[in-house]
């Protein structure tokens, strides 16, 4: 949900311009404008209290409303599937419980139908044009992430013969810390190189978010500061019948992935609704820095703040 103001919208109806109104209320213009454009800075009481006032008397009730932001309006009443990794190990299962659990939360709210998760890796690939969907991991977890990064990475039919390149992302690993990788996977040689990177059609260059890496057993026992990041790739699909939204929400750790869903949830990836309307694939990662208490374990890392980047 976000809160958005219904100034601008009133103030169109009424046929009156910011600086008019401002000299009209006696408000400072700035503070005017940042609330019709929900940017929502600094704005005191009385100014409030004035701008309230005066869409009541343009025959609207309330100043502001709470509505779901674009990233989340299809699925509201609608069918959803939530896909999270099909691993046995406890603590991706946890932290696949965690997001599950808060994904879960917020389509009960918005009456979404949960749906049975596809059988078959097959059933992956349509499912994703024809019901909104929800993938849970990076492909390191998730076998059904890769499918959905390969379909939602894809260019858009307007943009396919033109376009010689097409948006890739990576998770970097060092170098023999798992044997089996996808096309979504790399390795690099120096932990220093680890994390996600991501090159779009309009770069020359990757950009590598850095997560530093550490074995299992040494991150247990950390007990200072560090960063983690997580990849959200959103596309919606529309045709005759149907308007669908897919979302990954991949974290380079289940830490990252569970912060990720909490941030999606709460903020939206600060994700427009002309970006989702564009046909292509909307990239955002998530830079989260964090901190651990004590020489407990992962599952005690906390937040120390985060940033959305967008590619």
């Amino acid at each position: 949900m976000r809160l958005v103001s219904r100034l601008s919208k009133v103030m169109d109806e009424v046929g009156v311009s910011e600086s008019a109104l401002a000299r009209e209320l006696n408000i400072n213009r700035d503070h005017l404008r940042s609330i019709r454009t929900n940017s929502f800075k600094a704005v005191g009481h009385d100014e409030l209290r004035k701008l309230m006032a005066w869409v009541k008397a343009n025959g609207t009730d309330e100043l502001f409303v709470l509505e779901l932001h674009p990233i989340w309006q299809t699925f509201e009443g609608a069918p959803v599937r939530i896909i999270p990794s099909r691993q046995t190990s406890t603590s991706i299962m946890e932290w696949d419980a965690a997001v599950v659990k808060q994904l879960a939360a917020l389509m009960g709210d918005m009456h979404a139908q949960v749906e049975p998760v596809p059988p078959r890796p097959a059933d992956v690939r349509p499912a994703i044009r024809t019901c909104n969907c929800l993938f849970i991991g990076s492909p390191k977890s998730n076998p059904a992430t890769v499918t959905a990064l390969e379909v939602l990475l894809e260019p858009s039919q307007a943009r396919q013969s033109a376009q010689a390149r097409r948006t890739k992302a990576a998770f970097i690993w060092p170098r023999g810390a798992w044997h089996k990788l996808s096309q979504f996977d790399g390795e690099a040689g120096d932990s220093r190189e680890t994390g996600i990177r991501v090159q779009t059609t309009s770069m020359r260059e990757p950009i590598l978010v850095p997560v530093p890496w550490r074995p299992i057993k040494a991150y247990r026992a950390f007990s200072g500061s560090d960063r983690d990041a997580a990849l959200v790739v959103a596309r919606r699909y529309r045709d005759e019948q149907t308007t669908s939204t897919t979302i990954v929400i991949a974290g380079y750790t289940g830490f990252a992935t569970n912060e990720a869903a909490a941030a999606l949830i709460n903020e939206s990836a600060e994700i427009e609704e002309s970006e989702l309307d564009s046909g292509s694939a909307v990239i955002r990662v998530l830079e989260i820095p964090y901190r651990k208490a004590g020489n407990s374990d992962a599952r005690s890392a906390v937040a120390a703040g985060r940033r959305w980047l967008s590619f």
